[in-house]
């Protein structure tokens, strides 16, 4: 690579005050808003919080698959015997009320079924007919999303302070979109394409 005669820049390449001068020279203020659906949100300014419209996760529910019970049900290291009552998935949940000496064989996303406080891995027990064996239980392990615990209700996952001036890519549209949030950006992608065009012409 050749260099100029101080040694210090390359030649052939533009420095970084003339990259700099050519990247605000592209760039245009932004003083419209406008409120436009996710899919085309890429690429603008953020001008207002997004708000969450749902708790994520709707409601509690299993990150296993296995079986739900009430923790009581758990004392002691011996293995305990229960009667199974039902199952859950996601989509299908168990309508009924876990009663003591009572589980539901319960899959991965499914909503915890009312009474149950706790789920135990398929890989920790044994299903045997009308009853289900418990052993193994690690305590302190529910294994259960408790409901909002990603994201809450009226809450702000992603604050316009956060992110000031900042092209939207790619995480706050699809957060919103999973938090049932529209959002209200400001601008065009214009600006975002400046910089980048004029940002390749930078030596750094």
């Amino acid at each position: 690579m050749a260099f100029a005669p101080d040694g210090c820049v390359p030649t052939g390449l533009t420095p970084l005050d003339e990259a700099l001068a050519a990247i605000r020279s592209q760039l245009s203020s932004i003083v419209k808003q406008e409120t436009v659906p996710l899919r085309h949100a890429r690429g603008r300014i953020l001008a207002q919080d997004l708000i969450a419209g749902v708790n994520l996760p709707h409601s509690d529910n299993s990150a296993v698959d296995g079986f739900a019970m009430r923790s009581a049900d758990l004392t002691g290291d011996a293995a305990v015997t229960l009667l199974l009552i039902g199952q859950a998935a996601a989509g299908h949940p168990f309508g009924g009320v876990v009663g003591a000496g009572e589980a539901v064989h319960i899959l991965t996303g499914a909503p915890l079924p009312e009474g149950a406080d706790v789920i135990v891995m398929q890989e920790r027990c044994t299903a045997n007919g009308s009853t289900v064996e418990i052993h193994n239980y690690v305590k302190g392990k529910p294994n259960w999303r408790q409901r909002g615990e990603d994201i809450s209700l009226n809450a702000t996952p992603w604050p316009q302070a956060d992110v000031s001036g900042r092209p939207i890519w790619p995480s706050p549209p699809r957060l919103a979109a999973s938090s049932s949030t529209s959002s209200a950006v400001s601008g065009s992608d214009c600006s975002r394409r400046a910089m980048s065009s004029a940002s390749r012409e930078s030596p750094f």
